[in-house]
């Protein structure tokens, strides 16, 4: 900026040389040529992002000091008046700055009165700042003002300059999913109450709408029947088409609440939903339904035949939405080590859509027989002191299950609770080695007896020194006590 000033300096200075060659009318508009000048300052600092200075203060800066008194001339103290000579008083014939800009190689350029056009002047450089903005932020975060109607901000991170605009629709932040109600869809943006392309559902034969996949109505096809007492229906059979298959709450006014045994045995399809209103699916109900990848099951179940899901080895999912200590409970119908839980086939068990790899009963008062049977994802499993038998196959085949909380309040563990589960290595009880011991421990359960054995002690202080070894809760988490 002061190579600037300097520059403009010796301008005003040529300028003015200039204008007092004549003392007339060109004389006497000395002053807006300087304010063009200054205009030109302006302009030049504004682009280059400064803030310029006013009139006065740039007018100061360029004036300098003021210099000494100079000499008497020889002429005395009052010089001679000459006569009018050829040019005469009111300089007509006197030169002054016509216009001032700057070029396309952005020097500066001095035209004179008489059309005089001054060598260029090459401007100091200024190293050009290119804006590194933010995100846009919005002013008013009301989701009733849709965003087109809001102000947005981003501020440079170098300089911290503003830029602000109004919104557009652009600036909705619409989701990539649709959201439903019974009878229609649409996309809602997550920052407004605006939606788009809403519309009412339109469904295929499996009872799923044909744009946003929305379950709409149960599938067509469905056999059902009448409970011998007329108080309730059941499935009975499948003679539909539609792969994906939806089971009616109700049929004819009545609560659909069994599926009978062998109802979709052998069909090809691909996924089922079992209401809530459902407690009793029958005997080998799925049984080799070779392209069943997905259960959804509500949670209302009660009780699973044996051989539900046999052979159905493209399960791939099972939704449950009911609870974890609901699950636990529901009766398998284990015999002989055969029974209907799906797990047994499934990679991946959700509880309300969320993946289980961790089993926390608060409520259950048992573990039914072959309740986790072969889930593979489980790798922990904490029993509250409700817990008071562990069903035979209840963890069998669990190969990534690595601990075990206990409850004193376990009387039994059936045989072959455990089998399988290899990875097991450490088991929390809390009671004592005596209370262990009273507990009935079926066959096959060796993983189980020779893990690393603790017993509750909730005071280091408290510990024996029996060489037994004993554990706590750090922050709800079971914890060994380390030996000094």
């Amino acid at each position: 900026m002061k190579k600037f000033l300097l520059t403009l300096l010796t301008i005003i200075c040529l300028g003015c040389s200039l204008l007092f060659v004549g003392c007339g009318d060109n004389g006497a508009n000395n002053d807006d040529q300087i304010k063009q000048v200054y205009y030109t300052y302006v302009a030049y600092a504004e682009s280059n992002g400064e803030t310029p200075m006013s009139y006065e203060d740039w007018l100061a800066s360029i004036k300098g000091e003021k210099g000494d008194k100079g000499d008497k001339g020889d002429k005395g103290d009052t010089g001679a008046t000459g006569q009018d000579g050829t040019n005469g008083l009111d300089g007509k014939d006197g030169v002054g700055i016509k216009s001032v800009e700057f070029d396309e190689e952005g020097r500066l350029v001095i035209t004179l009165t008489n059309d005089t056009v001054l060598p260029a002047i090459e401007m100091p450089k200024i190293e050009e700042h290119i804006h590194d903005y933010g995100d846009w932020l919005v002013f008013t975060v009301d989701e009733d003002i849709p965003c087109e109607n809001r102000m947005f901000y981003r501020v440079c991170k170098d300089c911290s300059e503003i830029q602000l605009k109004k919104g557009s629709y652009e600036d909705h932040d619409f989701e990539n999913v649709y959201t439903t109600d019974d009878s229609s869809h649409w996309i809602k943006c997550n920052n407004c109450i605006e939606k788009k392309d809403k519309a009412e559902h339109i469904p295929d034969d499996s009872g799923y709408c044909t744009t946003c996949d929305a379950m709409v109505h149960a599938t067509v096809g469905i056999i059902y029947d009448k409970s011998a007492d007329g108080t309730y229906a059941e499935v009975v059979g499948y003679e539909g088409t539609a792969k994906r298959v939806i089971i009616a709450e109700e049929y004819e006014n009545l609560p659909v609440k069994s599926i009978y045994n062998e109802a979709f045995s052998s069909k090809d399809i691909t996924s089922i939903v079992i209401p809530d209103s459902i407690t009793n699916i029958g005997y080998a109900a799925f049984a080799q339904c070779d392209y069943l990848n997905t259960v959804i099951m509500g949670s209302g179940v009660e009780s699973i035949s044996r051989f539900a899901f046999y052979w159905c080895f493209q399960l791939q999912k099972v939704y449950y939405n009911g609870t974890i200590d609901q699950w636990a409970e529901i009766d398998f119908n284990y015999n002989n080590s055969d029974h209907g839980n799906p797990l047994s086939y499934a990679d991946e068990f959700y509880i309300n859509n969320i993946l289980v790899t961790e089993v926390k009963l608060t409520t259950a008062s048992k573990i039914s027989d072959a309740a986790f049977y072969g889930y593979n994802l489980l790798t922990k499993v904490e029993m509250s002191d409700c817990v008071k038998s562990i069903g035979s196959f209840a963890f069998s085949g669990c190969n990534n299950l690595t601990s075990v909380t206990i409850g004193d309040s376990v009387t039994s563990v059936g045989d072959y609770a455990f089998y399988g589960c290899g990875s097991l290595t450490s088991v929390y009880y809390k009671g004592t080695a005596e209370d262990w011991d009273n507990i009935s421990i079926e066959n096959y359960n060796s993983t189980l007896t020779n893990a690393t054995r603790y017993y509750y002690v909730e005071n280091e202080t408290d510990i024996p020194n029996d060489g037994d070894n004993y554990w706590h809760y750090i922050d709800g988490v079971p914890t060994a006590w380390v030996k000094d």
